[in-house]
């Protein structure tokens, strides 16, 4: 695995860890519905990011390639 695929799955990681944490912080919170829909839709997001991420990298005509 290259440097370059390295970083881009450490930093969807990192994106997807964040929002996690955030959603997780807001329903302890008790945050507003909207708010919790919001956050849950955006960490769904980064989780579908970090997914084709990971699809491509590991594809044999992957990004590096």
């Amino acid at each position: 695995m290259s440097m370059y695929s390295s970083i881009l799955i450490a930093e969807s990681v990192k994106s997807q860890k964040e929002f996690e944490a955030r959603l997780a912080t807001a329903i302890q919170d008790q945050e507003s519905e909207e708010k919790i829909e919001t956050l849950r839709r955006e960490a769904d997001y980064y989780k579908g990011l970090l997914d084709i991420t990971i699809a491509g990298l590991t594809a044999p005509d992957g990004f590096d390639q």
